[in-house]
C-alpha cells in the first residue's frame, strides 16, 4: 500500500483519458427534462494522459477533473485509503474483448 502511494506521488504516468465532449452532451441530454435547478457547464477541456503532478496542479487551482480508468478484477475490492493500480493481466473485459472502464471525479488528493 505505501509503495503504491509513493509511486503515485513520484509523478508516474497516469493513462487517463477524459472524454469531455461526450460527457457534456450526455449531461445536457440527461438533464433536459428534469424539473429541478439545472447546472450549466461553462468551460471544459481535455488534458489527455497525464502525470500525477499535472492532476494535482489542476486540483490545487480549485478545479475538478472527470477522468476514466480501466478496471481489473481488484477494483471492486478496494478499501478506504487504498491506491488503485491497474494490472493489464487481470483486466475486466466485455464479451467483445473490450476493456471495461469506470468514471472518476477527482476533487482532492491525500498527503
Amino acid at each position: 500500500m505505501e509503495l503504491k502511494r509513493r509511486a503515485a506521488v513520484r509523478n508516474g504516468t497516469c493513462k487517463m483519458k477524459i472524454p469531455t465532449e461526450t460527457f457534456v452532451l450526455k449531461y445536457e441530454k440527461a438533464h433536459e427534462d428534469v424539473h429541478h435547478k439545472k447546472l450549466k457547464i461553462w468551460n471544459y477541456g481535455s488534458i489527455g494522459p497525464s502525470k500525477f503532478f499535472d492532476i494535482t496542479s489542476i486540483i490545487d487551482e480549485g478545479k475538478h477533473i472527470l477522468g476514466k480508468v480501466r478496471i481489473d478484477d481488484t477494483f471492486e475490492n478496494l478499501k478506504l485509503g487504498e491506491i488503485y493500480e491497474y494490472d493489464n493481466k487481470r483486466a475486466k473485459k466485455t464479451e467483445a474483448d473490450e476493456h471495461i472502464s469506470d468514471a472518476l471525479l477527482f476533487v482532492g488528493y491525500g498527503q
